[in-house]
């Protein structure tokens, strides 16, 4: 929504994403990798829980994604979603969610979970650790 104040457009965002969880939509984001929609669908639950409002993300999210950071070359394949890790891991640290050693320790204690689990078998932590 948009609104005229001092003879400029003044835009209004809204504090929740543009979509919900389990929301079938045509328009959103093709995932290359499972681990793409996981960071997604999280970052998606954390701006619901309150950790972090949608203009907030998008702000930090567009700081990596600007033409300046960019450049004119070709983007790699998955760098969109390694900038959104990057991103989302900078407003956790901001908003006092995680710091990066615990967004660290989380990731390997999933890493090595994962390389502990037989194939085929669901990839667990280990029963009562936190994730932070």
């Amino acid at each position: 929504m948009t609104s005229m104040q001092n003879g400029k457009v003044q835009m209004e965002y809204s504090t929740a994403t543009p979509f919900r969880l389990g929301e079938a939509r045509n328009d959103l984001p093709n995932f290359d990798e499972p681990w793409q929609a996981y960071v997604f669908s999280l970052t998606v639950a954390l701006v619901e829980s309150g950790k972090f409002d949608w203009p907030e993300w998008i702000s930090s999210f567009g700081c990596l994604r600007s033409p300046e950071v960019l450049g004119s070359d070709e983007e790699e394949p998955g760098a969109y979603y390694e900038h959104w890790i990057q991103s989302l891991c900078g407003i956790l640290q901001e908003k006092g969610v995680a710091s990066i050693a615990e967004v660290t320790s989380c990731a390997e204690r999933w890493r090595r979970a994962y390389l502990a689990t037989p194939h085929g078998h669901p990839v667990k932590l280990e029963a009562g650790k936190p994730i932070f």
